[in-house]
């Protein structure tokens, strides 16, 4: 009995191991402009268990103060675009950006609002990898 329950207990283990293997992510370095200048900026972006593309981020400001930040949920649209929520100390918005053919590089925006009514852009946000 006891050989029997190891065996299940290993087994779902290695079941749940396979299963939870850490998604692809995709590392750009880029700027993004806000009304400190221009900053540098790292945009991770990954599919989550739903199939949905998120993400997250880490602009660098002034004095090398770190602003870490989420995007998601994300929605693919026609011509290599993409748009995003962002969440950060600063508040939320909507991110949105067009990608080169082989997705090497973006030329994005960002604003204040939501996905579908913003409020006007704020600044640019590219990336390459």
């Amino acid at each position: 009995m006891t050989l029997l329950r190891f065996l299940a207990v290993s087994t779902v283990v290695a079941l749940l191991h396979g299963c939870a293997s850490a998604p692809k992510e995709i590392s750009y370095t880029g700027k993004l402009f806000s009304g400190s200048g221009l900053l540098p900026v790292t945009t991770v972006l990954w599919q989550d268990a739903q199939d949905q593309t998120v993400g997250r981020y880490v602009f660098v400001e002034p004095g090398n103060r770190k602003v870490a930040g989420t995007l998601g949920p994300c929605q693919r649209q026609p011509g290599n675009t993409l748009r995003c929520e962002w969440i950060d100390a600063y508040g939320r918005g909507y991110f949105y950006a067009v990608f080169s053919e082989d997705d090497r590089r973006f030329n994005g925006r960002w604003g204040r609002g939501d996905l579908h009514r913003s409020r006007g852009i704020e600044g640019i946000w590219t990336g390459e990898r």
